[in-house]
């Protein structure tokens, strides 16, 4: 009995922990976490027309997967419309993440790691704004599919592991129907799926009692299961969509995952590292490099204390380290949020250093937990092979902010699950001191999330404008102050019967306005007029033109064409400009260089409309 209450201890503690976390980011960022006009607007809005009986790909153009749309149209469907309805399950999907996080680095390296990478889930990753665009979070991700999949990724890993552990159909069929969903939502999380489990899979045959013919049970289950699901939801979506290739639909993104003309844009190569490999190396070398003294300078601590060194030795260790750290993280001229390059590296040179040495561990080494070190090889070689096909899409360029909210996620914590219980573990069974690496560890983590929290402070300080009502109110910054006089006049002046179209983005005006835009096409960036063909998007809006135009003022230089219209989508451009008037304008000229943010609206020419507004005054 008592030892059974023992065990239950790190488990109330790491729900107490992580609870308290939880509730603590979400309260500070309540209603804050989507950015009023990049991305999540197309999420909320394709929901809200799916819960309105439209069809995926054939009333909105979409390139992802069908899972999450109609997941969050069904959400919309049930529990009425509204942001808060897609923020409150996105918290429960990341109460479930967190939950499953956990489990998976319990079982790899131990509950002190479990609950240090879960931390950092919760406060660097789940809630936190590390860049002026909102939407890198998992309360409103600019791509539901990024998380969904992930969560399923995660979830198909632990039931794969759980199935190879104590051998059970039923979970390797649950892994299966877990990879199958996981298919229908993004290529990122499915490909760092089918690359871990093969890794876990072929682990456990070579390291595990009759691990071969467990391995190949669960895949053969697993392959069963997963194809079903795919095979499903082809069927309904053939019965849904009256034309187009349901394959196509199932198939999503990676139909144009190869797409040359995506592949060169500059936007895609810089988040890679490509753009300039050689400087993209430099920086990865230099800060490689810091870490590996650091490390070093730990190491050399925990290994003097019981190898009869002095203590200046000891103290000279810890200083350096410290000093160290405080030089990476503290100085100003050091840009502290691209200190995980090296984040590939170091999980490649881990589940390497693993493998190598569970074939080289001899009989005379103690192990504080013999019997679960042995079990947990496979698992730990898999975590950290699945965290490093994550970070396949910024390879050269690893990093929390932006995409890294959700692909750099699993491997920080694994790494951090390493650094403050597997590292520590060992340098302790093999009677070192490994508290000193653990504190060290522990001691980086705190100041790495204190750095990413105050990040998050300084922008949410500038979110301080409300925007919609009820469940979908939402915080914005200064662009909330063009906006808002902008969506009292459509609610006021545009009928719900007249239809807007927001150029080149900004599809979240006409969801918190509730005005449909008559064509599929709801967005108008670079990516989307590459993927589904300008002639196309000319052709919709030519047979259906919206009653209203709102130009929003959004550079792409990012994408090497700085301005729609006259960078990119010229033709487009021209065919606007023969066809609306400009009615009005919502602060500065938008795409102009030098300007600030505005809007202008565009009536169409030849039927009457209702927009009966002046000029706002420039702000």
């Amino acid at each position: 009995m008592v030892s059974k209450i023992k065990s239950l201890r790190p488990g109330v503690a790491a729900v107490v922990v992580l609870g308290a976390v939880f509730a603590v980011m979400a309260a500070w960022t309540w209603r804050t976490w989507p950015d009023v006009l990049v991305d999540f607007g197309r999420e909320v809005y394709t929901a809200w027309r799916i819960s309105q009986g439209q069809t995926l790909y054939v009333d909105v153009a979409w390139f992802n997967g069908p899972l999450s749309a109609y997941f969050n149209g069904l959400l919309f469907w049930v529990f009425g419309t509204g942001i808060m309805t897609l923020a409150g399950a996105n918290m429960l999907i990341l109460a479930g993440v967190t939950a499953v996080l956990y489990w998976l680095l319990d079982r790899a390296w131990g509950w002190v790691g479990a609950i240090v990478g879960c931390l950092l889930l919760l406060t660097v990753f789940g809630f936190g704004q590390l860049v002026a665009v909102g939407n890198y979070n998992f309360i409103s991700p600019y791509s539901h599919e990024l998380t969904h999949g992930l969560a399923l990724a995660l979830a198909a890993m632990a039931m794969a592991w759980r199935a190879i552990e104590k051998p059970s159909l039923a979970w390797g069929g649950l892994a299966g129907i877990a990879a199958g969903l996981c298919f229908l939502t993004k290529p990122e999380p499915v490909a760092a799926l089918v690359v871990g489990l093969f890794a876990m899979l072929l682990s456990a045959g070579l390291t595990r009692r009759e691990g071969w013919a467990t391995a190949g049970t669960v895949t053969a289950l697993m392959a069963a299961t997963a194809g079903l699901v795919i095979v499903a939801a082809w069927s309904l979506l053939a019965r849904a969509m009256t034309s187009g290739d349901a394959w196509h639909a199932v198939l999503g993104a990676w139909t144009s995952v190869l797409n040359p003309d995506l592949q060169q844009l500059p936007f895609y190569r810089q988040g890679m590292g490509t753009l300039d490999t050689a400087k993209s190396l430099r920086a990865l070398g230099a800060i490689g490099s810091w870490w590996t003294l650091g490390f070093a300078g730990a190491a050399m601590a925990a290994w003097s204390i019981t190898c009869g060194k002095r203590l200046n030795l000891l103290l000279g260790c810890l200083a350096f380290w410290y000093v160290l750290a405080g030089l990476l993280f503290v100085r100003d001229d050091v840009e502290w949020l691209t200190v995980m390059r090296p984040l590939p590296m170091a999980l490649l040179a881990a589940a390497l250093v693993i493998a190598v040495a569970r074939g080289l561990r001899g009989e005379n080494v103690r192990d504080v937990e013999a019997e679960t070190d042995d079990d947990a090889t496979a698992l730990r070689i898999s975590l950290c092979v699945f965290s490093l096909a994550m970070l396949g899409k910024m390879i050269l360029n690893a990093r929390v902010y932006h995409y890294g909210f959700a692909l750099a996620m699993p491997g920080t914590a694994v790494l951090a699950a390493m650094l403050t219980s597997g590292l520590p573990r060992w340098f302790e069974a093999r009677s070192q001191a490994g508290a000193v690496m653990r504190g060290a560890a522990i001691a980086l983590v705190v100041v790495f999330i204190g750095m990413h929290l105050t990040q998050t402070h300084a922008y949410l300080k500038r979110k301080n404008v409300a925007l919609g009502e009820g469940r979908d109110l939402i915080y914005a910054d200064a662009r909330g102050e063009v906006i808002k006089p902008l969506l009292d006049e459509l609610t006021k002046h545009v009928t719900v019967d007249q239809t807007v179209a927001v150029m080149p983005e900004g599809v979240m005006l006409n969801y918190l306005a509730r005005r449909i835009n008559p064509t599929p096409y709801i967005s108008f960036m670079p990516p989307e007029v590459i993927l589904f063909g300008e002639d196309d998007m000319i052709m919709a809006l030519h047979e259906t033109p919206p009653d209203y135009l709102l130009i929003t003022h959004k550079p792409t230089a990012e994408y090497g064409l700085p301005y729609f219209g006259r960078d990119y989508a010229q033709k487009l451009g021209l065919w606007i400009n023969e066809s609306y008037e400009r009615v009005a304008r919502y602060g500065d000229p938008p795409l102009m260089p030098g300007t600030t943010f505005g809007i202008d609206v565009y009536r169409l020419k030849r039927p009457p409309g209702s927009f009966q507004v002046q000029d706002a005054p420039a702000r």
